[in-house]
């Protein structure tokens, strides 16, 4: 036997085993790196969801824009008066975007929800079908909303991107780009707006800008979160401007205020609660599609007593910022510490709302 070659090969298997140290000491760098890189990988997946949800606002924009070379106006915010087809721009769009087949098989002479029962097999299961399709360009990637609950209950799901109803209704009236064609909330009816009608100019009036979603389908509590809860505000204020409007909501504490209920769609909410911001993406009202500018992105959505005057803000997941399309086509990241003023103008087709609560 060979006794020193067996010694020496144990030796040499000896030195080229780890030590429980040194393991340790490589599990430690392994783990430094993560920690380092991992941050680096997130934020260039946001920077490519980022990317995607400016491109589905380009789409919107560019959509709109050839609405209204068809139409000679820009689509209205509700294609009729509510109760009836008071179809979103965002479907009135679709027939003039990458959608237009999708478009085509929309009935816009019915309602935004009407027989939009899966189960329900007559002559209009193809608009059925249409109405419920889930619509990338309507989506930002990384809203974490995406809308499969509505879609299981046979209902058209979510937008991530909602359109400018203006300043405050009750200040301003529906002096925004959209707003409903018969008399709101006590105001006279918007029409649909011609580009002429935007006397403020169209790079510097918001057409679309993000909105989170609501939480049906997906919310673990009943408390309300102020990021996409809705919150009862209560009695309508009655201040003298907008200016004084925007410091009420925006000092006002969402701390044991109550989520609005919808005793109409109890058969989609969770103990009645209403989180249905977003949705259904067919239907052109405040308290779905549309959003204004009384307050600055990122702030709470609070109920007055008339859901017309939802006060409903802008808002996204991107981290500090919101991606607009403006009346031009174009896109913009708008930081969310912008000036609450230059954030109004930008909402306003015609300049700042009258100083009184008259509305125009």
């Amino acid at each position: 036997m060979n006794t020193n070659f067996s010694r020496s090969t144990v030796k040499n298997s000896l030195r080229h085993a780890f030590t429980l140290v040194e393991l340790l000491v490589v599990i430690a760098i392994i783990g430094v790196l993560v920690a380092l890189l991992l941050p680096a990988v997130q934020a260039a997946r946001e920077a490519s969801r980022r990317s995607s949800c400016q491109n589905n606002l380009k789409q919107l924009g560019l959509s709109m824009l050839n609405f209204e070379s068809a139409k000679t106006t820009l689509p209205g915010g509700s294609l009729k008066p509510f109760g009836s087809g008071y179809f979103s721009p965002q479907a009135q769009l679709l027939p003039y975007a990458e959608n237009q087949a999708l478009g085509q098989l929309l009935d816009y002479n019915k309602g935004p929800l009407d027989d939009n029962n899966p189960n329900n097999h007559n002559e209009n299961l193809n608009r059925n079908n249409a109405a419920r399709a889930k619509i990338g360009m309507f989506l930002c990637p990384t809203e974490p909303q995406q809308g499969e609950y509505m879609q299981s209950q046979g209902y058209p799901g979510f937008t991530s991107y909602r359109s400018n109803a203006g300043s405050w209704v009750k200040i301003g009236g529906w002096d925004g780009v959209f707003g409903p064609p018969d008399v709101r909330a006590g105001k006279d009816p918007l029409p649909p707006v011609e580009i002429s009608q935007i006397i403020d100019g169209t790079s510097n009036t918001v057409a679309f800008a993000e909105g989170v979603n609501g939480t049906i389908g997906i919310a673990t509590s009943d408390a309300g979160d102020p990021i996409n809860d809705c919150f009862e505000y209560g009695a309508t204020p009655n201040p003298p401007d907008i200016v004084g409007a925007r410091k009420l909501f925006m000092e006002k504490s969402t701390a044991g205020v109550a989520v609005p209920r919808d005793t109409t769609s109890t058969e989609l909410l969770s103990n009645g609660l209403w989180r249905l911001r977003g949705a259904p993406w067919t239907e052109g009202t405040m308290w779905r599609t549309w959003y204004n500018h009384v307050v600055p992105p990122g702030g709470v959505t609070w109920k007055p007593t008339d859901w017309w005057e939802l006060v409903a803000p802008a808002s996204s997941y991107h981290a500090s910022s919101i991606n607009v399309a403006m009346c031009d086509g174009s896109v913009q990241s708008i930081a969310g510490d912008i000036d609450p003023d230059v954030w109004l103008e930008m909402g306003t087709r015609d300049g700042l709302p009258p100083a009184t609560s008259g509305g125009r």
